[in-house]
């Protein structure tokens, strides 16, 4: 959802740029220099745009779901004035398209194997 709607600064966005959450953890490599001096940066740079990609990927959950793909109105009553992003009928029908694929995708995945995908935003900026 946070890559078909275009959000830089949801989860993925910010771990793929370097930030770091309490529950996430570097699984290999080593980190850099100052690493929890810039992934801090980063979460703070985020502000509270993770909770708004929390708040939208569940609201187009819940319309990918009902077969709601354009309900672009529906979708804005969900999500307020705060939380709302201009998004088009058609983005948001290949969001929910894009999430029941990966949903079959993660369905068919046999035991141990890992589920890839790649972060096609730029890195979140940080100041």
């Amino acid at each position: 959802v946070e890559d078909g709607l275009a959000l830089e600064a949801g989860l993925w966005g910010v771990l793929s740029s370097g930030g770091m959450y309490r529950h996430a953890r570097v699984i290999a490599g080593r980190r850099p220099p100052h690493f929890a001096a810039r992934a801090q940066a980063v979460v703070d740079a985020a502000g509270d745009r993770p909770t708004q990609a929390e708040m939208l990927t569940r609201f187009v959950c819940d319309l990918a779901r009902d077969g709601a793909d354009r309900d672009v109105a529906r979708l804005r009553a969900a999500t307020g004035e705060r939380w709302w992003l201009e998004v088009t009928p058609d983005r948001l029908a290949a969001t929910c398209a894009a999430l029941r694929d990966a949903g079959v995708r993660w369905r068919d995945l046999p035991p141990g194997e890992a589920l890839a995908v790649a972060w096609r935003l730029p890195p979140l900026a940080v100041r």
